[in-house]
């Protein structure tokens, strides 16, 4: 008889409904929702809805609550969620993000391309340190899923292109705590304006 999986069912939709969507059209979850999705309590049921043999439950829930919230999510949401197990095996959770090709297949078999190319990477969207607003930074890796949200404001144009304000979602900066940030030509600015009512981020406003 097959397990009920009301729970896993239940943090698969809070996953799918707390993912935002980027400018450059891919959705991520911003680093900050993985602990309001999951509690350990909820945690605790979703393995004990696993189809799995009962001993490979044994510790498991506690493993994933404290080294593997971000793989137990990545597999929640693509329905992958028994996998959990061979994971844990490898010892392949949260601190070995991201994977490349020839770990996620090792572990998911044929699933683990879709893994590695694209699943992953809604979980780990680029984050701007504090001490990157002193210098210019170029990423190169474009796995990476850039916080940018709303749309861009063109400032002007020089001899080498273009100058745009853009937003940055609040959890995914470390520049300011609780705002939305702007960047114009490498510098961070204050925005007042709120880019998505529905999408949780309070409002700000300058007094100086």
């Amino acid at each position: 008889m097959a397990t009920e999986k009301g729970t896993i069912q239940f943090l698969k939709r809070h996953i799918e409904s707390k993912m935002v969507l980027s400018q450059c059209g891919r959705y991520f979850l911003p680093e900050t929702y993985l602990s309001i999705v999951f509690n350990f309590k909820d945690i605790e049921k979703a393995v004990s809805e696993l189809g799995c043999a009962a001993h490979d439950r044994l510790g498991l829930a506690k493993k994933i609550y404290e080294e593997g919230t971000r793989v137990f999510a990545i597999l929640i949401k693509n329905g992958q969620e028994d996998s959990i197990i061979a994971f844990r095996e490898h010892d392949v959770l949260d601190a070995r993000l991201p994977l490349n090709e020839t770990i996620a297949t090792r572990i998911l078999k044929q699933l683990g391309t879709a893994f590695a190319r694209e699943q992953q990477w809604q979980f780990l969207p680029y984050k701007f340190r504090r001490h990157m607003r002193d210098y210019h930074r170029h990423i190169s890796d474009s796995e990476w899923i850039l916080p940018f949200v709303g749309e861009d404001e063109i400032m002007g144009s020089g001899g080498f292109g273009d100058v745009s304000k853009v937003n940055v979602f609040p959890s995914q900066q470390e520049f300011m705590v609780n705002e939305v940030r702007t960047f114009l030509s490498g510098f961070c600015l204050r925005d007042s304006s709120l880019l998505n009512a529905d999408s949780g981020i309070p409002e700000t406003s300058d007094s100086d």
